[in-house]
């Protein structure tokens, strides 16, 4: 669950979301995030994702930022020492409304995270590298913007230590840089 206000004060969208909670309203949002994960063979983890938007609100479809993904875990047996995984996506287009109330793009897009763990002992940390491609419709505005200059190809990078407290508590703090 997230709530956001306005990205900044001149009311220009700024993208600050993970690659699939992408919002670049002017307004608040309210939303939930929603994935599904299952694993096909040891080693490749299909997803599917979206996000529904409780605010803003209109005669749209409230749910938006539709993403299939495919993890391949390449190096690591993803319990102990090091582990690595490629995440390929696609992010399904949006409509035109949808797009005008800055809950998704109205055309295809995608990218790759790139993952990295390592699982200890007392301590598990994970990294992240994304590259995401979000275009939009140029010809309709994006968030009510009529001429958007928003950057189309966004980078994140993230790390989040974890520690195992004991085997039913971890806790774990995330942190990321994301392009705007």
């Amino acid at each position: 669950i997230f709530d956001k206000s306005a990205p900044n004060s001149q009311g220009n969208a700024q993208a600050l979301d993970p690659e699939d909670q992408i919002y670049f309203g002017g307004d608040r949002s309210l939303a939930f995030p929603i994935t599904i994960s299952r694993g096909i063979t040891q080693n490749i983890e299909a997803s599917f994702g979206l996000v529904y938007y409780q605010q803003p609100n209109g005669a749209y479809l409230p749910f938006a930022n539709w993403q299939f993904g495919t993890k391949y875990r390449f190096y690591g047996d993803g319990m102990n020492g090091w582990s690595f995984a490629l995440r390929p996506y696609l992010n399904i287009p949006e409509t035109k409304d949808q797009q005008i109330a800055g809950i998704g793009m109205a055309k295809l897009g995608g990218g790759s995270n790139m993952i990295g763990a390592y699982y200890g002992r007392q301590f598990d940390v994970y990294f992240n590298a994304d590259l995401t491609y979000a275009p939009y419709n140029k010809e309709i505005p994006l968030g009510a913007d009529l001429n958007p200059d928003n950057r189309t190809i966004l980078y994140t990078f993230g790390v989040a230590p974890v520690w195992k407290v004991n085997p039913q508590l971890k806790i774990g703090f995330d942190v990321a840089l994301v392009s705007a």
